[in-house]
């Protein structure tokens, strides 16, 4: 019988070294692989549901260089989903949640605190829509805030795997929006459900699926593929439209609202015309 050390030239001491440190890194690494596991399975997860959707319901043709460039692109984005969110998490921890205690001796604070859970739910959902709707409407009014935004709208063909390319600042300012959840004291486990929820619905709405009649019941509530479409035309007049987050409430209120069926989808493009190369800069939003 052959010794590993003989069938192929090395020592079974090296190995046992070698997985002794192997062990070591994974041990100091174990945290920040769970990091980037929660996110890894939500891509997945939401792929595997509307690249059949798509597969089956397509609006348009999408080429494979640009899903292989994506593709290569996804560990950039996953770096920043994870440092965005430890550094949102700092400052939650060491600044939000001290303020959050102070707040429960103010006694209408105090009262909203002890509403019921599922009224508070609410409440952080719409807070975190409202938000949202804000920063991205200075986004597209404000050229500094515009420099975060601007990778997300260079895509010129729009699919599901889109809805996630943002840049390392826009990751950080979107982690905000769920300040109330935090503020309204809803409970971790729920926050988790309805952050899973909702990363599927981002994926959702930037899906290259046909325009379906139903969609236009949806949209008197909630943001739809169709709907969103019209915000990442290249006509600069339309992206400054239909900006709502998970509601087309603030669209509505606010004099932003376009009706997706006012306009032929055929003769839309997307991305910014004329098109950029990429730079380092837009990676970064800065």
């Amino acid at each position: 019988m052959l010794y590993l050390d003989q069938a192929f030239g090395f020592s079974t001491s090296n190995i046992s070294l070698a997985g002794i440190w192997l062990a070591k890194l994974i041990y100091l690494l174990q945290p920040y692989i769970y990091l980037f596991i929660f996110p890894i399975l939500i891509i997945i997860t939401s792929g595997v549901i509307l690249w059949i959707w798509e597969f089956g319901q397509p609006l348009r043709q999408i080429d494979l260089e640009t899903i292989f460039q994506d593709l290569k692109e996804l560990p950039i984005i996953l770096v920043f989903i994870v440092l965005s969110a430890q550094i949102y998490g700092y400052i939650e921890h060491h600044y939000i949640l001290p303020v959050s205690g102070w707040g429960q001796h103010i006694y209408l604070w105090h009262m909203v605190l002890h509403s019921p859970l599922w009224l508070r739910f609410i409440l952080a959902i719409l807070l975190k829509d409202l938000i949202a709707y804000s920063y991205h409407l200075a986004m597209h009014h404000n050229m500094t805030f515009w420099r975060s935004h601007k990778w997300h709208h260079m895509q010129d063909q729009m699919y599901w795997l889109k809805g996630n390319k943002n840049s390392l600042v826009a990751k950080f300012i979107a982690k905000w929006d769920l300040i109330g959840f935090v503020l309204l004291g809803i409970p971790l486990n729920l926050t988790l459900i309805f952050v899973t929820a909702y990363s599927f619905f981002t994926f959702f709405v930037h899906s290259n699926i046909q325009w379906q009649p139903w969609m236009k019941y949806v949209e008197w509530v909630l943001v739809t593929p169709r709907y969103h479409m019209v915000h990442h035309s290249s006509n600069i007049d339309l992206q400054k439209k239909n900006l709502g987050d998970l509601f087309t409430f603030c669209d509505r209120i606010f004099g932003t609202y376009v009706n997706p069926e006012t306009l032929d989808i055929k003769q839309q493009k997307f991305g910014i015309l004329p098109k950029e190369p990429l730079t380092l800069r837009d990676i970064l939003g800065v």
